[in-house]
């Protein structure tokens, strides 16, 4: 389901009723000018009532809100300088809690994209969900699942205040983070060369909307794209919040590509 919000307020925007008429295009609610900028989508997921808006600005990202998952609540913005700010309001996720969350939001984007998977279950080896074709279970997809930051003070800081807030945060900040992450993952000897052809890894940022924005994503892709191929995995997904938050982001794999970090 789509709907139309101020980007501004936040409020439900129905063009007639809400839009002054005009070259300014002024919300009647708050009289900010939303030329160019004023529409925002928000999807409903039909999952307890969870809503989020995605606000666009020339079809690119800047803002992110969402209603209560879980326990906690999300949002991101991007200002005018490129800079990044996010928050998370709750209990801080425990253990694998948002894993299998992560896995399903993933296999919907995978099957919006062709693909023919039933829901995610947990996995049984190394891999932490596993999914089997619909069509013919003996065809299997193994995730393994990395928090897109995996810094325990930053998760420390929620569980123990129930509110983390990061402001001004520069691109190369979230970039680092991700590859961080994916450096983790890489450098683990429970997963070897050997085994990732048939691993797919999914970074997990369904409590960090930011680092899925279209700048970060596209930023990412450029520098790190080749770099994240190589490491061998099947593929390399950033698991956002919402499906049209979800990019994956490795590169095409090319000939002659190595398993070195």
């Amino acid at each position: 389901m789509k709907e139309v919000f101020c980007i501004n307020c936040g409020v439900r925007l129905n063009k007639q009723a809400n839009i002054q008429s005009s070259e300014s295009q002024l919300c009647l609610k708050c009289g900010q000018a939303q030329k160019d900028l004023y529409v925002s989508e928000a999807d409903e997921l039909g999952v307890s009532d969870y809503t989020s808006t995605i606000g666009k600005k020339e079809q690119k990202t800047l803002g992110f809100t969402e209603s209560e998952r879980n326990g906690r609540i999300a949002s991101a913005t991007q200002n005018n300088d490129g800079l990044f700010s996010y928050s998370i309001k709750g209990t801080s996720p425990q253990g694998e809690e948002d894993t299998l969350p992560a896995c399903k939001i993933l296999v919907q984007r995978l099957n919006e994209a062709g693909g023919n998977w039933a829901n995610p279950r947990w996995g049984e080896g190394v891999e932490d969900c596993i999914v089997k074709d619909k069509t013919d279970p003996k065809i299997k997809l193994r995730i393994q699942v990395v928090r897109a930051i995996t810094d325990e003070n930053i998760w420390r800081q929620l569980s123990q205040e129930g509110n983390l807030e990061q402001s001004n945060i520069r691109k190369e900040v979230l970039l680092d983070q991700l590859k961080s992450s994916i450096e983790k993952k890489a450098n683990n000897r429970k997963i070897p060369c050997s085994i990732r052809p048939n691993l797919l890894l999914a970074l997990d940022a369904i409590r960090l909307p930011a680092h899925s924005f279209e700048d970060v994503v596209q930023e990412y892709i450029k520098r790190h794209g080749s770099w994240t191929s190589s490491l061998g995995f099947q593929s390399v997904w950033l698991v956002g919040p919402v499906l049209p938050l979800t990019w994956r982001l490795d590169k095409e794999k090319q000939k002659g590509s190595s398993c070195d970090v």
